[in-house]
């Protein structure tokens, strides 16, 4: 079971990548619900980081429109290179951790979703179930240490994730 999260949407994720390991059948069945799961994984993970910004913002009590902007504003690489910059990785040691799983998802759901069948990334793969299961327990416990960053953090961080760098 998914521990609760403060973003119902990447427990939900994360349940149904867990339940998608479960699936058993022809090869390329399993194969494209491991991707599935992966692809999940990472959303879970973006989610959180779309949650910070909205909360570090205090746009909870916005218009739906306000804070879907926020969802829709926060671009997958600017994440990466905000979670990888070495202002990001001071705010907190955790921070570090969450850089590393982040960008090990977010390449495992390019290659699971653009890759085609038997091959991932460059490479002839196929995922295994305990592989995937093993990256989905990494994004659960990314979505954990992003719940648990002190408010300050979580603020600082949503204001990086948010705004453009300055030329400094």
């Amino acid at each position: 079971m998914i521990r609760r999260t403060r973003n119902p949407l990447s427990g939900g994720l994360l349940e149904i990548a867990v339940h998608l390991t479960s699936v058993r059948g022809r090869r390329i069945v399993e194969q494209a619900a491991f991707r599935r799961a992966l692809s999940s994984a990472y959303y879970a993970v973006f989610h959180c980081l779309c949650q910070i910004c909205c909360d570090g913002l205090r746009l909870w009590t916005a218009s739906a429109d306000e804070i879907e902007l926020v969802y829709r504003n926060l671009e997958h690489n600017k994440a990466r290179d905000v979670l990888v910059s070495p202002r990001a990785r001071t705010l907190h040691p955790d921070v570090s951790a969450v850089a590393d799983v982040f960008i090990a998802l977010r390449r495992w759901r390019e290659d699971a979703d653009y890759s085609p069948p038997g091959i991932l990334g460059s490479e002839q793969k196929v995922l295994t179930r305990t592989e995937t299961r093993t990256l989905i327990a990494a994004a659960e416990e990314t979505v954990g240490l992003l719940d648990e960053l002190p408010p300050d953090v979580r603020r600082k961080l949503a204001i990086l994730l948010t705004t453009r760098s300055s030329r400094r």
